[in-house]
């Protein structure tokens, strides 16, 4: 007749232990942080000059201005999670008669140093950053005047972040909802030693090598003293 267990094997509870913590251990995440190589703006006309690093976007003087953003993107060795660009908006960086405007991001098919370059009548550069694909969007409103303005970016700006991993990228920005020929624009007295620019990404992190070892031998330990267990017990 076979024995009465009244307490669970050793090897049974280790099992147990092992898996749970296989599936109960938080993923870990790391942070980088990217600060921008360069800004600057291109108005309708096509002009940029190569030393302007002012990013002010919308509807200026009667003439509509959109702004770049350039990174030196590291290698990464690990999946991105998410991404956000901050913009230093100053006091009074926000002006429209409007009660809100909104900012998108782009991706920029133009050459990075044909981008940084003095241009005059290259409208199919500013063409280039107020087009294509989305890659971020934020309502701008007075609120946003002397803050950190943080904007999350698609996962179609992620996919091409981590394509061009390694080399210089850049994203472009407008005001979609200019309306009038008043002063409707955002980011507006930004320029060389003033504001703050870059990336906050967010990259997975895989487990250490000694932490998923130790689970799984625990996992083949408990695993193989069950099955002897179950032997001595059939018997």
């Amino acid at each position: 007749m076979p024995r009465t267990i009244t307490h669970a094997p050793y090897y049974l509870v280790l099992t147990l232990i092992a898996g749970s913590l296989f599936h109960t251990v938080p993923a870990l995440a790391d942070t980088i942080t990217i600060s921008a190589a360069d800004t600057g703006t291109y108005t309708s006309s096509g002009f940029h000059l190569s030393t302007n690093t002012n990013y002010t976007t919308g509807l200026s003087g009667g003439t509509e201005v959109r702004s770049y953003f350039v990174f030196n993107l590291p290698s990464f060795s690990a999946p991105i999670l998410s991404v956000e660009l901050q913009l230093t908006n100053p006091p009074g960086g926000y002006t429209s008669p409007d009660a809100f405007e909104i900012f998108q991001l782009f991706d920029v098919l133009t050459p990075i140093a044909t981008l940084q370059a003095t241009h005059f009548g290259a409208s199919a550069i500013f063409n280039d950053l107020g087009s294509g694909t989305a890659s971020g969007m934020r309502t701008a409103s007075a609120a946003d005047n002397g803050t950190l303005v943080s904007i999350s970016l698609t996962m179609a700006a992620i996919s091409a972040m981590t394509a061009a991993g390694g080399s210089t990228w850049a994203l472009g920005g407008s005001l979609s909802t200019l309306d009038g020929t008043t002063n409707e624009f955002m980011f507006g007295f930004t320029g060389t030693g003033s504001p703050i620019s870059g990336l906050i990404v967010t990259t997975a992190v895989p487990e250490p090598g000694t932490f998923g070892s130790v689970c799984l031998v625990l996992l083949l330990w408990g695993a193989a003293g069950w099955t002897r267990f179950r032997t001595r017990r059939d018997k």
